[in-house]
């Protein structure tokens, strides 16, 4: 079910700064008056500032050992905030059809997860929110603004940290990652990572396509995981994309995902609506 999104109102503050002057003192009785010595301030010598060390950032790891390390990190840290920005481009029978997507969220261990998403298509905007834990969902009907509840193994959390992050993934015998490769140490937002790359054939994701390009980046002092993308081609008319289900072009689609973690070890409260 959807439901029409009204455009977002930008709302645009003035503020008016108001300066007060300060009337000037009389020049009066000037040219009789000796000059008054200035005297001369003593210097104040400027502190030396004390260099801060460089981390020594620790060193890059192969997939199956960077994969144990990142999963001993999380449930370390107990918690993240996550935000995913995905994007698809279908172009079929002249038609281009761009659908994003956007989830912000909360991830607590060992499997509990809440968020918001929206899509958009046809100029429609979906929104909705989820409650994940353990085998039980719950999710905001868009047009109701009740909760479903149901129970699978499943649920409706759209991932848990191993789908991009565990053996399974980057390090097992059928991982859809066989080559992760190191790129090299970079800065992201202030923080040392290490750069991996990657590219997965579509078909180790149960998609029909070419190749997909994907990056991840991980901090070089704690190991936690910063910044995952994946970008490539997809084809929506293969079996199990569920894009039959829609009403969209099927055929070839531009894919596009960035997916950010943050806020590691803050207390976040994930209960039953």
């Amino acid at each position: 079910m959807v439901h029409r999104m009204l455009p977002w109102l930008v709302a645009v503050f003035a503020f008016a700064l108001i300066a007060c002057e300060t009337p000037a003192g009389s020049p009066a009785d000037v040219g009789t008056r000796q000059p008054t010595a200035t005297p001369t301030p003593t210097p104040t010598p400027t502190p030396t500032p004390t260099p801060t060390p460089t981390p020594v950032p620790l060193a890059a790891l192969p997939a199956a050992e960077l994969a144990r390390a990142m999963q001993a990190a999380l449930v370390e840290a107990r918690s993240f905030h996550v935000e995913m920005d995905m994007g698809m481009t279908v172009t079929a029978q002249g038609l281009t059809l761009k659908v994003p997507f956007e989830l912000a969220g909360d991830y607590q261990y060992p499997d509990r997860m809440k968020g918001k998403f929206s899509a958009s298509l046809f100029g429609f905007v979906i929104e909705s929110e989820f409650v994940q834990i353990g085998p039980t969902s719950w999710v905001k009907d868009p047009q109701t603004g009740k909760w479903q509840k149901s129970t699978s193994e499943s649920g409706v959390a759209p991932f848990s940290p191993d789908d991009f992050l565990g053996d399974e993934f980057l390090s097992g015998d059928n991982a859809p990652v066989t080559a992760l490769s190191v790129v090299g140490l970079e800065v992201l937002d202030g923080t040392q990572v290490w750069h991996y790359a990657a590219v997965i054939p579509a078909s180790k994701l149960d998609l029909e396509g070419g190749e997909l390009k994907f990056d991840m980046y991980i901090g070089a002092q704690d190991r936690l995981p910063r910044k995952l993308t994946m970008k490539g081609e997809v084809d929506l008319g293969a079996q199990g994309t569920g894009a039959a289900e829609l009403p969209v072009p099927t055929g070839p689609a531009k894919f596009d995902l960035t997916m950010t973690l943050s806020k590691f070890g803050v207390p976040v409260e994930i209960s039953p609506p």
